[in-house]
């Protein structure tokens, strides 16, 4: 039987909260439209996945493994979360290994203000990274910003939000 349960969030306490659709006046919930998507991707409440070898390739590569890393992708590694017009939210290491490599993750990080690691990638040119508080950034090149605090956010702001809405924010949640 398929639990109904939500995605679990990583460590939500330091970063902002990123306000719904809904909130916004858009009419849509953000909990349901982005749970339904990550739904259709394979994602359950129960899904587990082996990751000692990801994160041992990590630190092989000089990447910093922050803590919510490994409680995250052993739930979503290996998802490709697709939206209704084929834009591609994913979580692989061919994503991590094409997109990055650890010089640009250290540049994040520090400018950020926090160690980050990266989780997969957006469209051609966008790596995912969590950072040791659990809230997640998105970085092309030298352009980086805050995703949101968890993953449901995060789909919102890849998939859902009209193109429009999404700017990549500097601001370092507090």
């Amino acid at each position: 039987m398929e639990s109904t349960e939500g995605p679990s969030t990583c460590a939500m306490a330091s970063a902002p909260r990123r306000a719904s659709t809904a909130e916004n006046g858009g009419g849509s919930d953000l909990a349901i439209s982005a749970h339904d998507l990550l739904a259709r991707s394979g994602w359950t409440a129960d899904r587990r996945v082996e990751v000692g070898h990801v994160v041992q390739f990590l630190l092989e590569q000089g990447y910093d493994v922050v803590a919510p890393f490994e409680n995250f992708a052993t739930q979503y590694l290996g998802l490709r979360i697709t939206s209704s017009d084929g834009r591609a939210l994913r979580f692989d290491m061919d994503e991590i290994s094409a997109l990055t490599d650890e010089g640009w993750c250290e540049a994040y990080g520090e400018e950020i203000g926090r160690r980050v690691t990266p989780v997969g990638g957006f469209g051609s040119h966008m790596v995912v990274l969590i950072d040791e508080t659990g809230a997640f950034w998105g970085a092309f090149d030298p352009l980086y910003g805050y995703l949101g605090d968890d993953i449901l956010q995060v789909i919102q702001w890849t998939l859902i939000d009209p193109p429009t809405a999404r700017k990549l924010d500097h601001r370092v949640p507090d």
